[in-house]
């Protein structure tokens, strides 16, 4: 399977073993009892790519703290329209949530 997925891809993909080492910038993902190791080392500069993902972190975070703010005040709380603070508590929770999964993504290629 491994030639025609390269082919169609142009990729490179290679069978690892339990022995494959993980090099700085490569993924390695589990999924349904099989891992997959992805050398993007290879492919990014892993410098910038920490650099741009903090940065977008960082960015999320001010954002996250104003819409939890604005959440947490009781004036809007109470002359807000429902689905508004809806609006606003589902906005929250997707920031958390994007954040989360930029961590993630930072400590991988760590």
């Amino acid at each position: 399977k491994l030639p025609i997925i390269n082919q169609l891809g142009r990729l490179n993909l290679q069978v690892a073993n339990a022995s494959s080492k993980q090099k700085q910038g490569d993924i390695h993902l589990h999924s349904k009892g099989v891992d997959i190791l992805l050398p993007l080392g290879s492919i990014i500069d892993v410098d910038q790519e920490k650099i741009r993902l903090q940065k977008e972190i960082d960015k999320l975070k001010d954002f996250t703290s104003s819409v939890g703010k604005k959440i947490e005040n009781k004036e809007f709380t109470a002359n807000a329209p429902e689905e508004v603070i809806e609006k606003e508590k589902q906005q929250y929770k997707d920031l958390k949530s994007k954040q989360k999964k930029l961590r993630e993504m930072l400590r991988n290629l760590e």
